[in-house]
């Protein structure tokens, strides 16, 4: 009956009752006799458009109404496309009839509608009495109708309602009774009943009589005829597992690798889905779905949320670290070493390393994964570098003779003697200046310029080294011939850091 879901579709829309009376023929005689307000006069969010569809739909001229459901469902189906079209429109010949029927209707103002109520009684103790004969197919189709009504409100609702701050009526739909049904054959349901407002809840159980994947129960229970309103309501379907299903084990916090594993060796397959976080490290599962300790079939899905560590991370100050430190403080923030460089151009053993420059510079943000360069130098270089010298442009050249090549040079790099020029006063001697762990065992023999003298630092030094024989030698000659100098040359930024090892003089 078109004109029957026509009525019920005004009140789904307005809340309302088209009609209203103290008897329900009372109410009849409105629905021969008047016509209600519009819906948009008690929800004016609805556009035009509903009201003359609503109206066509509740004519009292048969021939005005939509002739067919099709008809009906097509045009509403066009006004969800387009709000802003023309709909309603009522047949000419049918409007004519329409107007006709009116005006005799109000002219009989002196006629008595007594006979006309008797004859109501009687058309609708009729209707009770052949009521019962319809009802299964009624249902079925009253069903169907009220849920397509339904879902087409809540989208009317969703894309006109008034602002929050206007009171609105909650719509109410059919709940179906889901019982009995396998959950891949009610999913469209399930979803039309999600855009609705309802929150779906699907939970497993085992069973040993029940296939899998079929439902077992829901609550809220329903025969198929219970009203509720969608909005914020949870519906819980039960669905059985059959025998063959197992417990999602816990894998949070753990590797994504490893987590994947344990999932598969339980049985399931395994989705991966990365999620930006800051909390949770990089590669780090965050979650599953289903989570821990639930029941999923045996070849199902499992959903794996890992972590790609957070969108921007902040440099870490490595200045001053030692090399390992520094390493890992890289890896703990999600960053990647892009190189390294020697402050002096030497290589250097790990452990030795310290931290002096790094690029980008600590503080900045950037994303995860990006590569670091850093500078590297001993705990020497750390120092010079942090805490620079003026060198002078003269300075006046000290005593260094008898001392140790490593005495020496702390005593002259103050000055910022920028080169040592190495002549070997015996070339049988198997020490070498460039080596630091001979340096405590070179003795200068001679140096140029001599002491007292003014000279340049940047021009650098000239000694004559050799071992402590060779020293004693030197200060107590003999007849023996030495062969001549060989000059070597060392700069004074291949030095070590100095020590406490005193000169022998």
């Amino acid at each position: 009956d078109l004109y029957s879901l026509g009525i019920m579709f005004y009140e789904m829309l307005t809340g309302r009752l088209p009609f209203d009376g103290e008897s329900s023929v009372a109410v009849a005689i409105k629905h021969l006799q008047e016509v209600p307000p519009a819906p948009s006069t008690y929800v004016p969010s609805l556009p035009p458009a509903l009201d003359r569809i609503v109206f066509r739909s509740i004519q009292k001229n048969p021939d005005a109404r939509y002739q067919t459901a099709r008809e009906f469902v097509d045009e509403l189906d066009a006004f969800m496309i387009d709000p802003n079209g023309v709909y309603g429109v009522i047949p000419k010949s049918a409007a004519q009839w329409e107007t006709a029927s009116t005006s005799a209707l109000s002219a009989q103002t002196g006629e008595s509608n007594y006979g006309r109520i008797k004859e109501i009684e009687r058309t609708f103790n009729k209707r009770r009495s052949s009521r019962h004969r319809d009802t299964a197919i009624a249902i079925t189709v009253v069903v169907a109708a009220v849920l397509l009504l339904a879902l087409l409100t809540v989208w009317l609702v969703r894309h006109f309602a008034p602002d929050d701050s206007e009171e609105t009526d909650l719509t109410e739909i059919v709940l179906p009774n889901f019982q009995g049904k396998d959950i891949k054959d009610i999913a469209n349901q399930l979803d039309m009943l999600e855009s609705a407002g309802m929150i779906i809840d699907i939970k497993y159980e085992m069973s040993e009589t029940v296939l899998p994947d079929i439902v077992l129960r829901q609550d809220p229970e329903s025969d198929g005829s219970l009203k509720i309103e969608p909005q914020d309501v949870t519906l819980t379907l039960f669905v059985s597992l059959g025998q063959d299903s197992a417990v999602v084990p816990d894998v949070t916090g753990k590797s994504f690798q490893i987590a994947d594993i344990e999932l598969r060796t339980e049985g399931f397959l395994v989705k991966f889905t990365p999620e930006v976080s800051a909390a949770v490290g990089k590669d780090i599962v965050i979650r599953t779905e289903p989570g821990q300790g639930e029941l999923a079939p045996k070849g199902s899905t499992v959903e794996l949320f890992y972590s790609t560590g957070p969108e921007f991370v902040v440099i870490p100050d490595l200045q001053g670290l030692p090399y390992n430190q520094a390493l890992s403080l890289l890896e703990e923030n999600s960053l990647l070493l892009g190189g390294e460089t020697s402050y002096t151009g030497e290589t250097i053993p790990d452990n030795d390393k310290y931290v002096i420059k790094q690029s980008p510079e600590a503080g900045g943000k950037y994303p995860p994964n990006t590569l670091v360069l850093i500078t590297v130098g001993t705990a020497k270089n750390l120092y010079d570098f942090l805490n620079p010298t003026t060198i002078p442009e003269e300075a006046v050249m000290l005593e260094v003779r008898g001392l140790t090549f490593l005495r020496a040079m702390e005593e002259l790099d103050p000055l910022g003697v920028a080169e040592y020029r190495m002549s070997k006063w015996n070339n049988a001697t198997p020490l070498d200046p460039k080596n630091p762990d001979d340096r405590s065992k070179i003795y200068i023999i001679e140096q140029n310029p001599k002491p007292g003298v003014k000279f340049r630092p940047a021009n650098g030094v000239t000694l004559t080294y050799g071992s402590a024989a060779d020293l004693e030698a030197y200060r107590n000659p003999t007849t023996t011939t030495t062969a001549p100098p060989t000059t070597t040359t060392t700069t004074s930024e291949e030095t070590d850091p100095p020590t406490t090892t005193p000169a022998d003089d």
